[in-house]
């Protein structure tokens, strides 16, 4: 079993094992499939069955016949600018983008299928 480890970005871990717990397989983007959010396919080359446990799994998708246990499955777009403000320091004028991201839905392990929000929605900010 792995555990704690940041495997985020990477669709095929530097370390490979059949168990995975509270650890980060998450991407920054969905995939564009049709119009529609898909997660980035973890060990795209190999259909076995894995387990995750407690993981960020944002903006990815398992295995075919993986166990996810309590696991963040979010579909979501990071970096939408939501607004723009013009400001002068010092005499130079700057543009500050203010960033929102947008849930689209998840990826439902009990199924094994995308559950698809009807209207994304914007994510809270803190």
């Amino acid at each position: 079993m792995i555990q704690r480890r940041n495997f985020s970005g990477q669709p095929t871990p530097a370390v490979i094992d059949l168990v995975y717990q509270e650890c980060n397989f998450s991407f920054p983007q969905p995939r564009d499939v049709g119009g529609r959010k898909r997660g980035v396919r973890l060990f795209p080359d190999d259909d076995t069955p894995r387990t995750f446990i407690r993981c960020n799994l944002t903006n990815a998708e398992p295995p075919p016949g993986s166990t996810v246990v309590n696991c963040n499955t979010t579909m979501k777009e990071t970096n939408q600018v939501r607004a723009v403000e013009t400001v002068i320091v010092d005499g130079e004028t700057l543009e500050i983008a203010f960033h929102q991201d947008v849930i689209h839905g998840r990826w439902d392990p009990a199924s094994g299928a995308y559950v698809d929000l009807p209207v994304p929605r914007e994510a809270p900010t803190d």
